[in-house]
């Protein structure tokens, strides 16, 4: 755990330190099982849509099959899953990435 007093000190030395101290989002949702969702499933995801997939009822860890997290999802007793919370975190290997 980093403190404010470090945060302060490091922010004296640039972003790139800051950056360094920052985690993956996934470090977050670590105790989560994850779901696969193929190209198909993953779009309407995005979009709001509930998916149609057997689960245990319970919360899982979205990903796509390239391995990007999509989501945090509940699944339902009737089959569904439905997004808690979508993440627009980009393509990882894009180039796009601020400087």
């Amino acid at each position: 755990m980093t403190t404010i007093e470090q945060l302060e000190r490091l922010a004296k030395e640039g972003t790139e330190v800051l950056d360094a101290q920052l985690l993956p989002i996934e470090a977050a949702l670590v105790g989560y099982p994850e779901v696969i969702f193929d190209e198909a499933d993953s779009l309407k995801l995005r979009q709001g849509q509930r998916i149609r997939q057997l689960r245990e009822s319970g919360t899982y860890m979205a990903k796509s099959a390239d391995g990007r997290l999509l989501a945090l999802v509940e699944a339902f007793p009737d089959g569904t899953l439905r997004s808690l919370r979508g993440f627009n975190l980009g393509d990882p290997t894009s180039s796009n990435q601020p400087e």
